[in-house]
């Protein structure tokens, strides 16, 4: 999974890893949305986010677990109206019917 999102954000293809979401979400981005969301719902929220984004490198850093729940993070770079902007990323997992799923997503 954590290959997955670290390939679609440096991408900037969401598609790459929105199948791994949970029925919900967590996603906290610096642009002010915040709070659980339907995968559905995370899902145009991060590609809109992402989409006015051109990504320039990103890799995952970290990869960890606390209290028996995956986590990965990483630092991401992205080119936005004429600026470069750097991005901490923080994903966890959690389980749900048995198999890993993506439960939280912090850009800040």
């Amino acid at each position: 999974i954590f290959t997955a999102v670290e390939k679609g954000i440096d991408e900037g293809d969401v598609d790459v890893f929105s199948n791994y979401f949970g029925n919900r979400v967590y996603v906290n981005l610096p642009s002010g949305e915040s709070g659980y969301f339907s995968a559905n719902q995370a899902y145009y929220i991060l590609k809109n986010y992402i989409g006015v984004r051109k990504p320039l490198g990103f890799s995952f850093t970290t990869l960890g677990e606390a209290d028996q729940i995956p986590y990965a993070t990483g630092r991401a770079a992205f080119r936005f109206k004429g600026n470069r902007e750097f991005t901490q990323v923080y994903v966890a997992l959690a389980k749900s019917d048995g198999k890993w799923v993506i439960d939280k997503i912090n850009l800040y």
